[in-house]
């Protein structure tokens, strides 16, 4: 933390705690900068819906191959419709709200200097094996996405028109039925 959260306490009456006034106790400044990498994944393409690609989170990036035209060679694969600068300005974006998350606000006004200068060093193509696949049940299509590292599925299934009215139907003859019983507990 860059520093030290300090707060005020008044008693009254000896029953209550009261908090006056909450601040930081800044160090002097220095020169020394604290730059800490942060990883930020952004989908180069928007095709997948938002409910998917959220839960296709959590990638472990320490295994990440860089891309190149040869591991796609065989294979079907979308080509990124991100633009570099989209990207980049994605990017910065999910690194601001990681460091507004992470700064303490109210102290921030007497902090002596701080500076939350966020720069992309580097930006690379990495490929994330996602497999996504359709079927065709009762004249319907439904779309499924698999996490290619932990094996997470996301999709569409198909449901019962039958079994969900049947639900609906128990349901009501349950809340029927408690309501009957508790009209007959107070009589």
């Amino acid at each position: 933390m860059i520093g030290e959260l300090r707060a005020e306490q008044v008693r009254v009456f000896a029953k209550k705690t009261v908090w006056v006034d909450t601040d930081a106790d800044w160090p002097p400044p220095t020169r020394w900068e604290h730059r800490e990498p942060m990883d930020a994944l952004v989908e180069g393409s928007d095709t997948l819906p938002s409910y998917v690609r959220r839960a296709l989170s959590g990638w472990d990036l320490s295994t990440a191959a860089p891309y190149g035209p040869a591991r796609l060679s065989g294979t079907l694969a979308e080509i990124a419709s991100l633009s570099y600068g989209t990207a980049r300005a994605r990017v910065l974006g999910l690194n601001r709200g990681r460091v507004e998350e992470a700064a303490p606000r109210p102290e921030l006004s007497k902090a002596p200097s701080f500076r939350s200068g966020i720069r992309v060093d580097h930006c690379g193509l990495f490929l994330m094996p996602i497999w996504l696949s359709a079927y065709r049940w009762r004249g319907q299509v439904y779309h499924v996405a698999v996490h290619g590292q932990n094996g997470t599925v996301v999709g569409q299934r198909p449901l019962s028109r039958f079994r969900f009215w049947m639900m609906i139907a128990a349901l009501v003859s349950a809340c029927t039925f408690y309501y009957l019983m508790a009209l007959t507990d107070i009589i």
